[in-house]
């Protein structure tokens, strides 16, 4: 649909659309995940109109849900841990440093954007407890002031680290 034919209508079923997923009773989303999507296109149609030179009242203004998901997600049991990211056969093609990115993830909690940027002197393996450093630096920013932290390494991610500083 060109983005000049956009209106409030058009707006309205993107609303509803999102309203059925949030109230899905089988398999909802949360308010906050449809209010990334409508601010999303919102923001996309006011730079479209700032740039074309055009003032639009936006299609979305005003729409939004209420995010009532209290607490945190669930982590992962066991069992789907072993089933999910353990088993060789999970992997497929991938190479051995997304392999191992991936193994790091799950013994750490570490984001992929985390992980994917290590190099070398980040890792502290000769120590009392062997760790990563997450932290901003130059060419790596971190999501939150909160996300510079000392990550401990045990287990597979251990492992790993070892491998990786061996590898390179």
């Amino acid at each position: 649909m060109p983005i000049e034919k956009i209106d409030r209508e058009i707006g309205r079923k993107f609303f509803l659309y999102w309203n059925d997923r949030v109230t899905d009773k089988a398999n909802p989303v949360t308010g906050g995940y449809a209010n990334r999507h409508l601010g999303n296109l919102r923001a996309l149609l006011n730079d479209y109109w700032k740039y074309v030179g055009e003032d639009h009242e936006n299609p979305l203004g005003g729409f939004s849900f209420l995010n009532k998901r209290k607490g945190k997600r669930r982590p992962f049991s066991e069992d789907e841990i072993r089933d999910l990211f353990l088993q060789p056969s999970k992997f497929g093609d991938l190479n051995q440093e997304a392999r191992h990115i991936i193994l790091m993830m799950v013994e750490t909690g570490a984001r992929l954007s985390e992980l994917a940027t290590l190099r070398e002197g980040d890792f502290v393996l000769d120590h009392d407890y062997p760790h990563v450093l997450i932290e901003e630096r130059d060419g790596r920013s971190v999501k939150t002031d909160n996300s510079n932290r000392i990550v401990p390494l045990v287990g597979v991610a251990l492992e790993v680290a070892k491998l990786a500083i061996k590898s390179d």
